[in-house]
């Protein structure tokens, strides 16, 4: 499995620990409502808002090159009463452990 492909199935597991093996200690996670730096961080975004919002995510394409994965998704949860899909693209930048040192998520 590759780096996004673990990523997605711990999104999808709501599994913090899986989550966080991925990322590298001072990892940076940017997002459209901000950015968090370290464990700590990237872990209470996701249990705040995509674990919360019991996030569903499935991979429709996925690009590799060098320490870079490129991962376009759709994303759906349960608890949104009209069923709108998310989609976003998420961009993997991994140091030379193979660990997420980067992640940059884009959605509309």
């Amino acid at each position: 499995m590759t780096t996004g492909e673990r990523y997605v199935e711990a999104v999808n597991n709501a599994d913090s620990a899986a989550l966080l093996a991925l990322f590298a200690e001072d990892a940076t996670l940017t997002h459209p409502v901000g950015t968090d730096r370290g464990h700590l961080e990237i872990e209470d975004f996701h249990n705040d808002v995509v674990f919360a919002g019991q996030l569903h995510m499935t991979i429709t394409r996925r690009i590799e090159q060098g320490n870079v994965e490129v991962v376009q998704l759709q994303g759906t949860s349960p608890l949104d009463e009209e069923d709108h899909t998310v989609h976003t693209v998420d961009i993997f930048e991994l140091n030379d452990d193979g660990l997420v040192q980067n992640l940059d998520i884009y959605y509309r």
